[in-house]
Parts: C-alpha cells; sequence; structure tokens
C-alpha cells in the first residue's frame, strides 16, 4: 500500500466488499503482525473526515475504524496499483485472531455493497481488462 508500496498480508473474502487495514496504531490487533500499515509512511494517504465506521462479519468478528485513500498493489510491480482507492483503516478489532493484517473484500455483486471493490477501480484505471480473478491452490509451503 502506498507509493512505496508498503506490504501487508491480506485474506482474500469473496463475501465481502471492503478492503481493512490493520494500522500500527490499533489498538487490540494482534501483535508483531509481519505486515501492518503505516500510513505515515505514505505521501498519498488521505483520511476521508468523518467516516468512522463498523464492519460486521457473519462470524460475529468485527473492525472499527475510519475510511481514507491511498496506492492499493495486488503485486510489487507499479503496473498493479490503483491510485486514490478508498479502504478502512482500522484501529480496533473484535474476533480476528489470525497472523493476517487485513482483508480484501473481492465479492462480486452478491451481497448489497457498502464499500468500493479494488477489482472495479483496477478496471476503472485500466490496470486489467477484464473485472476477472482466480486462485492457485497449492500444496506446497509458501
Amino acid at each position: 500500500m502506498g507509493p512505496n508500496r508498503e506490504m501487508i498480508d491480506v485474506v482474500f473474502d469473496t463475501g465481502s466488499d471492503w478492503l481493512f487495514a490493520m494500522g500500527h496504531t490499533c489498538t487490540n490487533c494482534i501483535a508483531n503482525l509481519k505486515y501492518d500499515y503505516t500510513d505515515e509512511a505514505s505521501t498519498t494517504f488521505t483520511p476521508i473526515p468523518d467516516s468512522d465506521r463498523t464492519l460486521t462479519y457473519l462470524d460475529g468478528s468485527n473492525v472499527s475504524g475510519f475510511e481514507a485513500y491511498d496506492t492499493v498493489c495486488m503485486s510489487s510491480s507499479a503496473a498493479s496499483c490503483s491510485t486514490g482507492f478508498q479502504f478502512m483503516m482500522v484501529d480496533s478489532q473484535s474476533g480476528f485472531g489470525a497472523d493476517y493484517s487485513g482483508i480484501l473484500g473481492m465479492s462480486a455483486g452478491l451481497y448489497p455493497l457498502t464499500g468500493p471493490l479494488l477489482m472495479d477501480k483496477l478496471k476503472e484505471q485500466s490496470l486489467v481488462t477484464e473485472q476477472v480473478f482466480s486462485f492457485y491452490l497449492t500444496d506446497t509451503a509458501g
């Protein structure tokens, strides 16, 4: 994330639409995440005033924080970066116990959307030709 492409570990979620990133100031996020988002390191981070929100997932877990804009990349290549992407900066969470620093919602409109989809923004900015993604599963670690 950001123009320096700071890496965060996300879970790809086909049942939600928001990208959220657990920030380094999150009060109750898992300590010592390998990758957490540091907004101060980004020259393109822009918080959205009066945008506090809470997202609750089907399992009862939730995150609270505020909306912001920044550059979001799907890889370390600048060619995969969407500029001005709206996401949620998390400053508190409940129920997330895994070692990841965010969720990237990939919902294809199956549910009423409340947030922006990265695939829509990538298509809008001509970074992909189709709004299609796939997962490659392997039994090889790493």
